[in-house]
């Protein structure tokens, strides 16, 4: 306990030098998302960092010198592993970040990064490993920053940060460090970093800026700088100085900062703004054409002294901010702290939805919900390091998943051509729930005849995708029927979006008929008709009658179109099973001849077809109606 004790006056002694200027306040919220609590049975400042990379989340202690890997597993965080480094002095967790199967913690008073690889489901710490400055500069560590095979690493007072790349295997010294010619090391250039791709984004919120006026200076206004990788170096070109609209005194402008390809995210915690003090503000950046220095919005929420901006992150098109010092006015001065969450479409920023400890069952209190924030996919991360867990004030860290609504796809088979009577199947089995739940499906008719889906539905398996039947009988013409499936994952959220399925029945036209005979041996042909619309892709299909007599396996099929005066509009002469399919031009009567072949030569006796045959027609709601016949010898 003694040793407790006196690491904890040391932190407060290190920190009352580093964050002079910043003070404290607290609020609480609700939130709407599937939420987790993560502890540690012996931690003491759990949620001082937060890291994520896909189902793997690592959480810092400074004051325990151990950082902690979860992964999600079966829809559930389960602790992994419990790392540690060095002889557990330095901080160790006072930063954390992963990449992948790495994981960086930093301890900025050794100096030191720690890199620990996973191997199947053990996690081993790296040959390389502790990672250093080639200069050996106080706080290495002190910030991370990790994507890809890119690390970055920043400083507290060594007014620097560095960059390395993995190398093959390898973890070779620096690849660059990064400084700023017009800071100085009180500025705390390298307090944070972000990287994405080819840019690297350096926070140094100590510094001091000219006022707009020229007439005074605004002391700890703070700055924030981009680098970028021109193909051979970081420092092939001076980096890009990010300047908002609104600079003040007291501003800690980068304080944090974020990136996500080409949009930089910059907190400024102290910021005061509508008369009340230092609520935060957070200033948002994209390029306008090859320049950086583009303020594209300015975001603020909540109260006096929430400091909102203390901590963001960001990825694709959410936003994350932590304002660990936001106030409830149903808790007074307990001032347990929350966390907001953006979404961007493109153009402007959503109203943010406020998460707090509560969300996951904690009453609120003074927990420093906020302190840190991480953000991967559908997952977001929020520190708390004065949560209550097996301890008083413990720490923990806060899992909030996105639950996404699953997606209904919708389709039918047979996908055209569909006649009375014909078995029809919906099936849904297409349909998917981004976070992997499982789904129920809800089909209802919403027109045309009813075909008994509530009958098929009286003992429903919701389970399966697929739902049969049998497409009504018609009276006349065609009907179209609609169908509507809702999907629902195992949480009870339902698809947006249903999915519309809607196809047309056609009428039965099948004909069953006798062509010539026995004692009918020169020409024998039938005549039908039907009427048709522009545009409808009709098919004729003519075959032997497998149950009745025939023989030979050639016959003539005819369409007609007396509508624009043509003899013959489309003609097959061939073997059985024979069809015509034509595109009808217009709006009209079209006639349909069966002929068996004539006999012109001897040969043709014995191919030319007779007997019983099928006749149908598709693709139309014109009904097939009989015409004459005419048998000749």
């Amino acid at each position: 306990m003694k040793i407790e004790a006196h690491r904890k006056i040391l932190l407060a002694v290190i920190l009352s030098l580093l964050l002079i200027p910043l003070m404290v306040s607290i609020a609480s919220g609700q939130g709407s998302f599937e939420t987790f609590k993560l502890t540690a049975g012996t931690s003491m400042e759990l949620g001082r960092s937060v890291a994520v990379s896909g189902d793997t989340l690592v959480v810092g202690d400074p004051i325990e010198a151990a950082a902690y890997v979860f992964e999600y597993e079966e829809g559930k965080w389960n602790r992994k592993t419990r790392l540690t480094g060095g002889n557990g002095s330095g901080f160790f967790g006072w930063s954390v970040a992963i990449s992948g199967d790495t994981v960086a913690v930093g301890a900025p008073f050794a100096s030191s990064v720690y890199l620990f690889k996973r191997l199947g489901d053990s996690w081993n710490e790296d040959p390389d490993s502790p990672l250093m400055a080639s200069d050996r500069v106080f706080t290495f560590g002190w910030s991370l920053a990790f994507e890809g095979s890119t690390l970055v690493v920043g400083t507290a007072i060594a007014n620097s940060a560095y960059v390395f790349n993995l190398n093959g295997n390898n973890w070779p010294l620096e690849e660059a460090k990064l400084t700023a010619s017009d800071t100085v090391s009180s500025d705390r250039f390298g307090w944070s970093v972000a990287v994405s791709g080819n840019r690297v984004v350096v926070g140094a919120p100590w510094v001091n800026l000219d006022d707009p006026n020229g007439t005074t200076t605004l002391a700890l206004a703070g700055s924030a700088y981009v680098f970028e990788f021109d193909g051979n170096s970081w420092l092939g070109k001076d980096p890009t100085e990010l300047k908002r609209d609104d600079p003040a005194a007291d501003d800690l402008f980068g304080f944090s900062v974020a990136i996500h390809d080409k949009t930089v995210v910059v907190g400024a915690p102290k910021n005061t703004s509508r008369d009340v003090s230092n609520p935060g503000k957070v200033y948002i950046f994209k390029p306008d054409g090859k320049a950086w220095p583009v303020q594209e919005d300015m975001l603020t929420v909540g109260g006096e002294y929430d400091q909102f901006g203390y901590s963001v992150a960001i990825k694709n098109n959410i936003l994350l901010v932590g304002a660990p010092f936001d106030s409830d006015s149903n808790y007074g001065p307990n001032l347990p702290g929350a966390a907001y969450v953006f979404k961007s479409d493109g153009d402007s920023w959503s109203e943010p939805d406020e998460l707090t400890a509560s969300d996951a069952g904690d009453p609120s209190d003074k927990d420093q919900f906020g302190l840190a924030v991480a953000i991967n996919g559908t997952t977001l991360v929020v520190g708390a390091i004065l949560a209550d867990a097996a301890i008083q004030d413990a720490g923990a860290a806060y899992a909030f998943v996105f639950n996404e609504p699953p997606v209904a796809v919708a389709n039918w088979d047979p996908k055209e051509g569909i006649i009375e009577g014909d078995p029809v199947t919906l099936d849904g089995s297409d349909s998917y729930d981004p976070d992997g739940d499982e789904l129920t499906y809800h089909w209802e008719q919403i027109d045309g005849p009813d075909v008994g889906l509530n009958l098929l539905s009286a003992k429903p398996d919701p389970k399966n995708p697929v739902l049969a039947f049998l497409a009504p009988e018609l009276s006349e013409g065609c009907t179209t029927l609609s169908f509507r499936l809702t999907v629902m994952d195992d949480k009870g959220l339902a698809s947006e979006e249903p999915a519309v399925v809607e196809f047309t029945v056609y009428p039965h036209n099948k004909i069953y008929a006798k062509l010539g005979g026995k004692r009918h041996h020169w020409l024998s042909w039938h005549k039908y008709s039907f009427y048709g619309h522009e545009n409808e892709r009709v098919t004729i299909r003519l075959e032997a009658d497998p149950n009745g007599w025939h023989r030979g396996g050639k016959a003539t099929l005819i369409l007609k179109d007396k509508i624009k005066g043509a003899r013959l509009f489309e003609k097959n002469r061939g073997s059985l099973p024979n069809f015509i399919s034509a595109t009808l031009p217009a709006d009209g009567t079209y006639t349909v001849y069966v002929l068996k072949q004539p006999r012109f030569w001897r040969w043709w006796r014995h191919k030319r077809f007779e007997g019983d045959y099928i006749l149908s027609l598709e693709g139309t709601c014109g009904k097939l109606v009989k015409g004459f016949k005419c048998n000749k010898r």
